[in-house]
């Protein structure tokens, strides 16, 4: 089974194809350089993640995964115009499915680069999109059979305030 970055990559791939003048260029985690043909095209990169777990059992993981998702086009004086173009149409993609197919609780834009770079002798204007995705999963299981220990303790605390309830019951067969 894929773990849930695979799969939050593979859905934002899928949510963008067909989306931009990229067309189906759309790769995910690509590191071949593109060719000229291949241009306009879409990367998405994701990248490293943040979690932090609840005092929940089974233990869950609240994760932050960090997504670029890169737009490059080649290098002329329409590449600035092209280039806004591919990168709003992928934030109105974002944007209009942000829980990417039911696979992340939530996903939002937090910035974006601009950069001019030199692939080989291709000039290259791109856009990097910088998403943070919210996702939850259980922690993996503790043994490597897949079997837990039962649960045996837990911390627990009361306080009872105030008197008890006090109350009286007639018995309605006594006579």
């Amino acid at each position: 089974m894929a773990h849930q970055r695979q799969v939050i990559g593979e859905a934002i791939v899928a949510l963008l194809t067909g989306q931009t003048t990229a067309g189906a260029r759309v790769y995910l985690n690509r590191v071949e350089p593109l060719r000229s043909k291949e241009i306009p095209a879409v990367v998405v990169y994701v990248l490293g993640e943040k979690s932090e777990h609840g005092d929940t059992a089974p233990r869950e993981l609240k994760r932050e995964l960090s997504v670029d998702i890169e737009a490059l086009v080649l290098l002329d004086d329409s590449a600035a115009s092209t280039l806004n173009d591919i990168a709003q149409a992928i934030e109105t993609a974002m944007s209009a499915d942000p829980s990417l197919d039911g696979e992340a609780g939530d996903s939002y834009l937090t910035g974006t680069d601009i950069a001019i770079s030199q692939e080989g002798e291709q000039l290259l204007m791109s856009a990097t999109l910088f998403y943070s995705v919210v996702y939850h999963t259980l922690a993996p299981e503790a043994t490597a059979d897949g079997d837990m220990d039962d649960f045996e303790t837990v911390g627990a605390e009361h306080e009872l305030v105030g008197e008890p309830d006090v109350f009286t019951v007639e018995d309605p067969y006594e006579s």
